[in-house]
Formats: structure tokens, sequence, C-alpha cells
């Protein structure tokens, strides 16, 4: 497994190599930088339902989540009590797979 932006991805997640994921084309998120909210959008031809959105520190620590649990093709993550920094966003599906990841900074 390879490390992303100096973060590496746990043994678990990386052992399966059949892990369906998005692509940038398929997943938009805005506006980053941000100062307060994040919107992620995906495809109509992508179903996230029953996913999760985990919001990680730099030190690789959990410190926000939200339950993707319906089917709307949009999502908003309010990041305006969270310090400024980096931090990275992964989403992963029913069995715990990572499906996308990126890093995004709060200012």
């Amino acid at each position: 497994c390879e490390a992303i932006d100096s973060f590496s991805l746990s043994d678990k997640k990386c052992k399966n190599s059949n892990i369906q994921s998005l692509s940038q084309s398929e997943i938009r998120i805005y506006p980053v930088p941000t100062s307060s909210k994040i919107y992620i959008e995906v495809s109509s031809t992508y179903k996230l339902q029953n996913s999760i959105i985990r919001i990680i520190d730099i030190m690789g620590r959990t410190i926000g989540m939200v339950d993707w649990n319906n089917s709307k093709h949009e999502q908003e993550i309010d990041l305006a009590t969270y310090p400024t920094g980096m931090y990275y966003l992964n989403i992963t599906n029913q069995k715990d797979e990572i499906i996308f990841y990126q890093k995004i900074v709060k200012q």
C-alpha cells in the first residue's frame, strides 16, 4: 500500500485490490480551501447510500464523521468549528473499504 500525501492507509484498507473507487470525474468536493462548509457531489451514476464520510486530522485521528444514509447525490459538511489546518476526507463503503480520499484545507 502506498502513502497518499504522507498519510498511509491502514493495512486493513489496502489488502483488498478489488475495491471500487470513485474517480475525480465522479466526485466533486468544494470549496477547497474552505472557511466553513464543504460540499460533496457525486455523479448520478454512483450511489453512496450507506457510506461514511470521515474527516481525519494530520495525526490520523478521525475527528468528524457523517453517515451518508440517503440516496441524495450531494452532502454538506460544516467545518466552521474545526481549527485552521489540513485534513483528509475519506469515504468508506458498507464494508469499511475506502472508496475515495482527498486532502482538504480549513482556513
